[in-house]
């Protein structure tokens, strides 16, 4: 489902305020080495495509992805949660300097200073759907240059459904077209606390998912994350929907 007015949503005020604590825990402060997140700021600049890109299961943290992407044409924001786009909305039409962390990431790479308000221009569309379910024809229809999921795969209640959101994924990328991801593996304490076993994603599977949804890999990396009661290790991957001969 594509919102058509951001301004208008009925809004689940205890889903919002813990998705604006996650926005300023993770993507307000200063940017946290020993959390793999500069291997996939790395991973997006050197296979992103350009071309129109569907971040999935982005909430509010897109637009700090998309300081790493080159030649986008335009952004497609989804997530299941109206509340985390919203957030999102808010802070893009917000005039403001942007968080210690986005700033800290353009230092470091030596990026543009405008790359914060030009992508913001960027944003096309605010997508609510669940991606790991069978994605909407709308979106499978008029396929993407560019899909990139982090940590909503990861969510997965099982190994086979883990495996089948490769094939949502693949059915909405343009011949050609690159995916990159991160999902993160939960360390067991909060393994228990959030009821949620992901302990089987490992670079195995994920080149298998890949195999499997006739995706071809460009990188697979396992990071251990330091200092993080929650997360244990992130694995980051790349891969193409090669176009097919016939």
């Amino acid at each position: 489902m594509r919102i058509e007015n951001m301004n208008n949503l009925d809004l689940n005020s205890e889903i919002y305020e813990s998705q604006k604590d996650y926005f300023k825990k993770y993507y307000s402060d200063s940017f946290k080495l020993n959390q793999g997140t500069d291997i996939i700021l790395e991973t997006i600049n050197t296979f992103c495509p350009g071309g129109r890109w569907l971040d999935v299961g982005g909430g509010s943290a897109t637009l700090f992805w998309s300081l790493m992407t080159r030649e986008i044409q335009s952004i497609s924001c989804s997530d299941i949660s109206i509340e985390a786009l919203k957030i999102l909305y808010d802070f893009v039409n917000t005039k403001s300097e942007p968080p210690q962390c986005y700033c800290d990431v353009i230092d470091m790479y030596r990026l543009s200073n405008d790359i914060f308000e030009s992508n913001k221009k960027r944003i096309k569309e605010y997508l609510v759907f669940d991606s790991l379910h069978e994605w909407p024809r709308n979106i499978t229809e008029e396929p993407f240059d560019f899909i990139t999921e982090f940590g909503v795969f990861g969510l997965s209640k099982s190994r086979f459904q883990f495996r089948e959101c490769f094939k949502y994924l693949k059915n909405a990328l343009a011949d050609n077209g690159v995916a990159v991801g991160a999902n993160w593996v939960l360390s067991k304490s909060y393994s228990k606390q959030r009821q949620h076993d992901n302990s089987y994603i490992n670079c195995n599977e994920i080149i298998q998912a890949c195999t499997r949804a006739n995706l071809t890999i460009l990188r697979c990396v396992e990071v251990e994350i330091l200092n993080d009661s929650n997360y244990e290790r992130v694995l980051i991957w790349a891969a193409r929907n090669k176009k097919q001969d016939y």
